[in-house]
């Protein structure tokens, strides 16, 4: 996470995170080489260097990223944190309204105090 260099960054919002790119392709593909996977994007070990307050976001049947992953890495992170979870919904199918009640849920929290 670029966010881990950069202590100004007050609040990251995660939305279906993953805990990295191997550990999703292993999930999809678990018969598939991990070395095809050119960068990890390992969140799993670069989130718990920000120190900042993060919010996640993860659709229940998410069938692209697990949303087991997501909790492992909201459990995991030792900063504030928040979590929004939509039960029903899939990867596609969040609610991204611009008027929708969680968006000012979540802007109060990553920019509180």
């Amino acid at each position: 996470l670029a966010a881990a260099r950069r202590p100004k960054v007050a609040g990251l919002l995660l939305i279906t995170p993953v805990s990295s790119v191997t550990a999703l392709a292993r999930r999809h593909y678990p018969f598939a080489p991990t070395f095809l996977v050119r960068d990890a994007f390992r969140a799993d070990l670069s989130l718990p260097r920000y120190g900042g307050r993060v919010g996640f976001l993860l659709a229940g049947r998410d069938e692209v990223a697990p949303p087991d992953q997501a909790r492992a890495l909201f459990q995991a992170y030792p900063g504030p944190k928040r979590l929004w979870e939509e039960p029903g919904a899939s990867h596609n199918t969040l609610r991204y309204r611009p008027g929708d009640p969680f968006w000012s849920e979540a802007l109060e929290f990553l920019g509180g105090p």
